[in-house]
């Protein structure tokens, strides 16, 4: 039977760097690797929080990306 193998795992904070001409946010991505895959959500939140203290730019959103592999 075929089930996902975690392979790695990475946080990704979208932040609003601006608006364009018809006011629509400008997004960047930053991402930060070696994050656990079973790591909790709050503590995702914690983290970016965190982070968006240290930013010259507020975050517009927070990601855990998964990258699996079937096995």
């Amino acid at each position: 039977m075929a089930a996902y193998l975690p392979l790695e795992s990475r946080l990704q904070l979208r932040v609003n760097i601006g608006s364009n001409e018809s006011g629509d946010p400008i997004l960047r991505s930053i991402n930060f690797s070696g994050v656990s895959s079973d790591v909790e959500a709050e503590k995702v939140a914690t983290i970016s929080t965190v982070l968006e203290s240290l930013l010259e730019y507020p975050v517009a959103e927070t990601r855990k990306v998964d990258t699996d592999v079937v096995e």
